[in-house]
């Protein structure tokens, strides 16, 4: 079967993609390296104790030599106190292009910051406000959103999905577009691709995306990337008291009760 060719726009937002994806990656795995080799000595705590013991009988010239190394190891301890690093494995399931006062800004959303690669921030989609512009705005729509101390106003520029599966992209959904990775590295149109529903009542759930592979072999989308407005608000409201969700089979009840 002839498969549709990729436009030259479309090879550009699939190598747009993957080499962020490459670059993130190695950055984490730069960080997680660069925290073991702080951690590779003797354990901080231990050697921090034999210093201190040290000082109390050391004589006055020695004591700026041992004050130093209990320095160092007193940031040792502190580096082992950082937040924990996203998953190199699949660290996002977002990208966000934000355009406001003619700037234009990359965001990744994932489960767990990483603000380090500044040209492209890895943001924690359950804690950052500008995930609200993810989950209720769709690519070329403006936006306004109320954020901590201003009021957000601009435009997406990009709106992606991405599937990023032991720290190989595999799909993309861009701009009403998908692309997925066959196993030879081949990158085609993804006919089956995805729209995120909660309404229509019983079985109109989107069902064919399953974590795992799925029917085409592929690893499915992030299922956080997949909820629609009105599951994003019910998630993500301030209740006072227990919320009881209703609806028919199908249409979103457990994955709101699983986030």
């Amino acid at each position: 079967m002839t498969r549709e060719p990729l436009s030259q726009e479309d090879l550009a937002i699939i190598a747009e993609e993957e080499t962020r994806c490459a670059q993130i990656i190695q950055a984490i795995r730069d960080k997680f390296e660069a925290r073991r080799a702080a951690q590779n000595v003797e354990s901080a705590g231990e050697r921090l104790e034999v210093l201190r013991e040290e000082a109390s009988t050391a004589k006055s010239a020695d004591l700026p030599a041992l004050f130093d190394q209990m320095n160092t190891q007193r940031a040792i301890m502190g580096l082992r106190k950082q937040d924990p690093l996203p998953d190199p494995r699949a660290p996002y399931f977002a990208h966000l292009c934000l355009e406001e006062n003619g700037k234009r800004r990359d965001v990744l959303l994932g489960h767990q910051s990483f603000l380090e690669w500044r040209n492209s921030p890895i943001i924690d989609w359950k804690h950052a406000p500008v995930s609200r512009i993810f989950f209720n705005y769709r690519e070329g729509e403006d936006y306004e959103e109320e954020f901590p101390g201003r009021i957000a106003r601009g435009t997406v520029i990009k709106r992606r999905v991405v599937t990023i599966h032991n720290s190989q992209l595999y799909r993309i959904h861009a701009g009403g577009k998908s692309f997925r990775k066959l196993e030879s590295g081949e990158w085609i149109f993804d006919k089956q691709g995805f729209t995120p529903t909660l309404t229509g009542g019983a079985g109109s759930a989107n069902r064919t995306l399953q974590s795992g592979l799925g029917l085409t072999n592929t690893p499915a989308p992030e299922v956080s990337a997949l909820l629609d407005p009105d599951q994003f608000r019910l998630l993500t409201a301030d209740y006072d008291d227990p919320l009881l969700v209703l609806g028919g089979a199908g249409c979103g009840k457990t994955t709101i009760a699983l986030h």
